[in-house]
Order: C-alpha cells, then structure tokens, then sequence
C-alpha cells in the first residue's frame, strides 16, 4: 500500500528543490533537502531564514528571530546532542562602521565570524576596495578558534550590508567565498517563501515599498516551516537613516500579511 503522506512529502521536496534551481541557490542553502555532514547541521541551516533588499533610496534586512543551539548531554558510556529552541536577534548593527549583518547556521559560529568582521571594520567601516579581501579571510580566522570538528560541521552564513557611501550587500557562507549580490540576498537556508522576494522584488522600488514584501518574506517561511523558522525582526535605512522596526510596527506587518494571505486565498477561489 502506498504512503499517501511520504509521496506527499517527497513531491514537495521535489518541486522546491526544483524552484530553487531556478533561483540559482546553492546545495549548501537547501536546508532540510540536502544530505549535511551532521543532523544538527541540517537542524542549524532549515531554522533561519533571511532577506536583504536595496532599494532606490536604502535598504531592507529581514530575519526570523527562532534560535537553536545543540547542547550535549552524556547517555552512559555515549553523548548526544539535545536541540536548545529559544528566541533572540539574528541581526547585528554596527553603527560607527556603517555596517549591518545577520547571522544564520551554527549561532556560536557566524555570530564569533561577525565580531572578527566587526574587529576588521573599526569605527571608520571598511574601505570598498578590501571587502572582498576582508570578508575572504573571515572564514578561516573563525574555523580556526573552532578546532572540535563538530563544530565546525555545525557551519554558518552572513548576511553583510555596507551602506557608506552606498549600500552593497554581500554573503558569506563560513568557509567559503564571499559573495557580492547585486540588489536581493538570501540567508539561512532555502524555503518556498524565496518565491515573494524573487517573483515581487523591483529594485526600482523605495524602501517604504519594500519593507512589507521583506516582512511577508520572512512570515511565509514561517509558514512552510513552522518548527523551526519563528519570529520576525526587521531593519531599513531609508536616505541613510537607519531604524529597527519597533514591535507594534512588526505587529501591524503580521496583520497585513495575514490579510495579504486572505485576499489571495478568495481570490483563487473566486
């Protein structure tokens, strides 16, 4: 007999995976859906999910705010590691450098990542043209103060804003190569809730026409990974002025996507 729920799932997988493709995300930001080297791994990637947009006069940076933490504990002669959920910031602003970041993956590691970014940029910021040179080396200066292998399996990402003199957002995913994307980046792992940004993004849109499409982004996720992606928190510099959306301000967001969401469900059933 056949598992109605496992082909369900199975067919689902398939066709985001095959979205994804589309979107041009890589193996190491499918979440779930990729084979990692440790559960804990896979467990770290699907719970986080972000969004930056750059828009005409600033920019936008969206995250859940659901944190996971593997803690070990001893079963006899075995140890294991047992899932810590709690809530908390992803987001990182450093104010004097003109810089903002998120965090996404093994916590301890991005987080540790970003205080080396931080340490590079000082309180003058980080010139263009060291960037790239910057961001290459923060990957092995963090791997290195984590020598215990599951540790470093436990990987992690960044999600990097410069705004001065104008914005230019990049990703890091620990270990690897910095990437500078041109107006819309993803963080943590890859969900169906990509679809709102990729398929609505303009970039010749303002910022004040940009910060609920990056809400509902992050809302969405939530949605189709209820476990594990939770929560919202939401920064926008808008003519340089930045500010982080206050929680009444993230509670109307919360409504109007609910009311987004009930407009297209009568909609497709009209």
């Amino acid at each position: 007999m056949i598992d109605q729920h496992n082909t369900d799932a199975a067919q689902s997988r398939c066709e985001q995976n095959t979205l994804m493709d589309k979107m041009g995300v890589s193996l190491v930001n499918r979440g779930r859906f990729v084979g990692y080297s440790s559960q804990e791994e896979m467990l770290l990637r699907s719970m986080t999910f972000q969004v930056g947009l750059l828009g005409t006069n600033g920019w936008v940076l969206a995250s859940d705010t659901c944190l996971y933490e593997p803690y070990p504990v001893a079963t006899g002669e075995r140890s294991t590691v047992v899932p810590i959920r709690s809530m908390g910031s992803k987001i990182v602003h450093n104010q004097t450098a003109r810089m903002i970041y998120a965090v996404s993956g093994g916590v301890n590691l991005s987080r540790e990542a970003g205080e080396i970014l931080n340490r590079q940029a000082g309180t003058n910021g980080i010139e263009l043209d060291k960037r790239r040179e910057i961001l290459s080396e923060v990957g092995p200066q963090t791997l290195a103060k984590f020598p215990n292998a599951q540790d470093r399996n436990l990987g992690g990402t960044l999600l990097v804003i410069f705004y001065d003199p104008k914005p230019a957002m990049w990703t890091l995913d620990i270990g690897g190569a910095p990437v500078l994307r041109e107006s819309l980046a993803f963080g943590g792992a890859g969900s169906l809730a990509m679809l709102f940004a990729v398929r609505y993004y303009e970039k010749t849109r303002p910022v004040e026409e940009l910060t609920f499409l990056a809400a509902h982004s992050i809302i969405e996720a939530s949605f189709f990974n209820p476990s594990l992606v939770d929560g919202l928190e939401l920064w926008s510099c808008t003519d340089g002025r930045v500010e982080r959306a206050l929680d009444t301000e993230l509670v109307k967001l919360q409504e109007r996507s609910a009311q987004f969401n009930e407009l297209i469900g009568t909609r497709l059933h009209g």
